[in-house]
């Protein structure tokens, strides 16, 4: 897979243009490889993503979580992000991330969670070009209570608890989401007829704010929320160069793991 070829195709996923300003998306290390043989992907560098990347020979690490979103002073080995770096750059690995554009993209993050719970009609919570924009409301295919909907969030990301704010039985027609964290539109998808909010990252302030506009907040968690978009990037990844005869290998990490869990 030739680097430009990598480039244009995710331009045309995830356009770098609908990222927030704050955010630092595209080749964020670039260790000048002209093609690219074995790609990593996972939601976040860490250091055993890293080390997976290392033994399985991959020249790329395409992630959702940029590095170096904050300034960095020193690349010296003194915290994880450094120590990822500098192996990376000795090693010959590049990192590419699409982050706040993937989540706006129209097969993005929040695409991926409206259409696994088969929201009808989605459109963007905050619309930027086109289809494309941050979160996504839509009317649930079948209205249920606010309970019940745990349970399709947990079976469509496979998790086996979720955090509820509001009413559990209230009735929900018209379900938002955003993945990662969201919690600061719900009074948007109220405005928007949203009855609930799929997000993660959930405050005591912010849900007690939503509770009280009558709104029920499910918070899934931000990994969680976020993470099966790694497997839609691969399979568009695999087609569309499998489509040009480029004999790269993808593959998703194995060696993730959330920061968070549950005990």
């Amino acid at each position: 897979m030739k680097r430009q070829d990598f480039l244009d195709y995710m331009e045309e996923m995830a356009p770098a243009s609908l990222a927030e300003g704050w955010d630092n998306v595209g080749m964020l290390v670039d260790c000048g490889a002209g093609e690219f043989h074995r790609v990593l992907i996972a939601l976040e560098i860490s250091e055993s993503v890293v080390e997976e990347a290392l033994e399985w020979g991959a020249d790329l690490i395409l992630t959702h979580h940029p590095v170096m979103l904050r300034p960095i002073q020193r690349l010296d080995g003194g915290n994880a992000e450094s120590r990822c770096l500098l192996k990376m750059i000795r090693h010959g690995v590049s990192h590419f991330a699409a982050h706040t554009n993937l989540d706006c993209a129209r097969r993005g993050t929040n695409a991926y969670l409206a259409r696994g719970l088969g929201l009808l009609d989605a459109v963007p919570l905050e619309a930027k070009e086109g289809e494309a924009g941050m979160g996504r409301v839509g009317d649930l295919p079948l209205p249920c209570t606010a309970r019940e909907l745990c349970g399709r969030v947990k079976e469509l990301l496979g998790i086996p608890a979720m955090r509820m704010a509001g009413d559990g039985e209230r009735r929900i027609t018209r379900l938002a989401v955003c993945s990662g964290s969201g919690a600061d539109f719900a009074a948007r998808a109220a405005e928007m007829g949203a009855q609930a909010l799929l997000t993660g990252d959930l405050k005591h302030h912010a849900a007690a704010e939503a509770v009280g506009m009558g709104m029920v907040i499910l918070d899934a968690g931000h990994f969680e929320t976020e993470r099966p978009i790694v497997h839609w990037l691969i399979e568009g990844l695999q087609e569309h160069f499998d489509r040009v005869q480029c004999n790269t290998a993808f593959r998703v990490s194995s060696a993730e793991r959330p920061a968070i869990v549950i005990v």
